[in-house]
Formats: C-alpha cells, sequence, structure tokens
C-alpha cells in the first residue's frame, strides 16, 4: 500500500479512507438473534423516531461511546431494505455481489473455502488511496447471519476489526438488517481525530445493500 503521510491529507482523503475501510469486518460475540441485540442495554430498545427511520427504510446508526480506554471505532446499524428476507440472504452467499453491496469496493474475489469458512479478497480504491485485504466469512444460512474476520494469514492493509451482519424479517416481505462493526485503522493517535468522519461510513454498509438490492439486483435473487 502507498500513502501519503497522514498529516498531508484534507478531510475529503480521510473520508475516502473510511470509505475503503467500510468493508473490514470480523468477529463479534454471538448472541440468540438480532432483534436481541436491538435491544441490549448497550445498544436501548428502538425509539419511536427510531421506528419511524426504519419503516420508512431510512439507516438508523449507533456509533460507539468511547471510553477511556478503549482505541476502536464502530458502532451498530440497522436499515429496512424492501426485499424478503430469503432473497436479501441468497445474496450474501453470492460473494461476488459484494462488491456492490460495500461501499468503495472495486474488486472482490471469492478464494474459495478454508477451514470452515470461505475467504473473501477485497480491494478498493479511492480518492488515491488503496488497500487490500481478505476476510473470512461464516455464514450460517439457519440464522440468517454473516460473521467476518480479518484474514490475518494473507496480506492485509488494515490492522484490526469485527463484526457481524444479520437478517430479519420486518413486516413479512421486507428484512430487516442489523450491522455491527467495531474497528482500529492502524492510525495511532490520529484515530480519535477523525472518529466524526470515520464512524458514519463504517455503519452505512445496510444503505449500500439497500441500494444495490433495490436497484439493479432487485429481481436477480429471487428464488
Amino acid at each position: 500500500m502507498r500513502m501519503e503521510p497522514w498529516w498531508s491529507w484534507g478531510r475529503a482523503r480521510l473520508a475516502g479512507l473510511a470509505a475503503l475501510c467500510a468493508l473490514v469486518l470480523a468477529l463479534w460475540p454471538r448472541g440468540s438473534g438480532a432483534q436481541e441485540r436491538a435491544t441490549h442495554p448497550e445498544h436501548g430498545a428502538f425509539t419511536s423516531d427510531e421506528r419511524a427511520h426504519l419503516t420508512r427504510g431510512e439507516l438508523v446508526s449507533r456509533p460507539h461511546r468511547p471510553g477511556t480506554a478503549d482505541g476502536w471505532l464502530g458502532g451498530v446499524g440497522f436499515q429496512v431494505i424492501d426485499r424478503p428476507t430469503a432473497e436479501v440472504w441468497r445474496a450474501l452467499e453470492d460473494l461476488d455481489a459484494y462488491q456492490y453491496m460495500l461501499p468503495g469496493t472495486d474488486l472482490t474475489r471469492d478464494e474459495g473455502p478454508e477451514g470452515g469458512a470461505r475467504v473473501l479478497y477485497v480491494h478498493q480504491a479511492q480518492m488515491g488511496i488503496e488497500v487490500s485485504y481478505c476476510l473470512r466469512l461464516h455464514l450460517d444460512a439457519v440464522g440468517r447471519r454473516v460473521e467476518f474476520e480479518l484474514d490475518r494469514d494473507r496480506p492485509h492493509d488494515v490492522e484490526d476489526a469485527r463484526g457481524f451482519l444479520e437478517l430479519q424479517s420486518f413486516h413479512r416481505t421486507r428484512t430487516l438488517v442489523t450491522w455491527a462493526v467495531r474497528a482500529t485503522l492502524g492510525m495511532g493517535a490520529v484515530e480519535p481525530m477523525i472518529r466524526g468522519v470515520v464512524e458514519p461510513w463504517l455503519l452505512r454498509v445496510p444503505s449500500t445493500m439497500k441500494s444495490y438490492l433495490e436497484g439493479q439486483a432487485r429481481d436477480r435473487y429471487r428464488g
């Protein structure tokens, strides 16, 4: 990866870095389902305003509230996609589709199965910055859940991240996407300074999925 020093970047370029890192996901602690996590004390139940946003198909995001000891970015995002859950799940099983469902990505490649996971190569290039890495995807078709972890045994231009993506039926013919991510970008002391730019990009994955599945791929994953 070839980068200029971070102190020479403007705000727009830092936003570009955030977009490129939006795909950097990995394992989040297991629970018993998306609804439980949505009402977990850390996140709280949906407010009436949030429910209204979800019903209208808008993104609801809850950035992480940093403590004094932790050094990670991320949070949880929720959005409703106007497609049945079975169709959205079929898209998640299609590794070629991740190129279109995740921000700032210009190439994904299925590297095949390995150790019970599927390995996905990701390349992102935007605003003069290039990053590439591999993710280990753990797909649970019964729970309609995808867990991700950075494959540290392969070259990677990001430091670390953890997260999951889970689907839940919403009003029968629509799908609630729950997306959680926690990441460290390897930028040291500057990371807290750019939190307000990075976290919105990290949490926008449900919106990118929605654009793809309600747009060019609207009929692609019908049963």
